[in-house]
């Protein structure tokens, strides 16, 4: 049951990664945005991100002994048999090499979902990154300024080097128009 779980949260993963990479319009990603990051939400989704990934990191370690416990024994009996194999051992070396495939599996399920988690985070912090300077941008292109509410409404934490950023960019076209 454990491992049909991290299966089923590896699949959701996917469909998060793809939500984020996907080309949206951007009034979608904007709205795919703000209900991943709704203030109240991110904080209750950020703990359970920590727990889920302390569990993915558990099982991973608890697969990958696992997977070399097999290898012992598999080596052990293979060893010892010498080339003979009578239909009990062979019988015992066929589930141990069943318990060496699902060992490795759940060592890849775990490895691949943990992965993801760290990449998701990632593609979350880029694409709030790029939505708060797009929408910084839009205002600033049409002559009007941006305040400080609207920045604190984009629900992201990296609005100060966001807004430094588009700051540089207006200091720099601003520049090229005096010359």
């Amino acid at each position: 049951m454990l491992w049909f779980s991290v299966y089923l949260f590896l699949c959701v993963e996917i469909v998060i990664v793809a939500l984020l990479v996907l080309p949206l319009p951007k009034k979608v990603r904007r709205l795919v945005l703000r209900a991943l990051a709704t203030a109240a939400h991110f904080t209750n989704l950020k703990k359970f991100i920590h727990y889920i990934s302390l569990s993915l990191f558990f099982a991973l370690v608890e697969s990958l002994t696992d997977a070399y416990r097999v290898q012992l024994k598999l080596t052990d009996q293979t060893g010892a048999l010498g080339g003979v194999l009578p239909n009990t051992v062979s019988f015992e070396l066929h589930s141990l090499k069943q318990r060496q495939f699902r060992s490795q599996r759940n060592f890849y399920l775990a490895g691949f979902s943990l992965t993801l988690l760290f990449v998701i985070g990632k593609l979350f912090e880029l694409t709030s990154r790029v939505a708060v300077l797009e929408s910084q941008l839009e205002p600033k292109s049409t002559g009007s300024s941006i305040g400080e509410d609207d920045v604190a409404a984009s629900g992201s934490n990296h609005d100060k080097y966001a807004k430094k950023a588009v700051d540089k960019t207006t200091n720099r076209s601003e520049s090229k128009k005096v010359v």
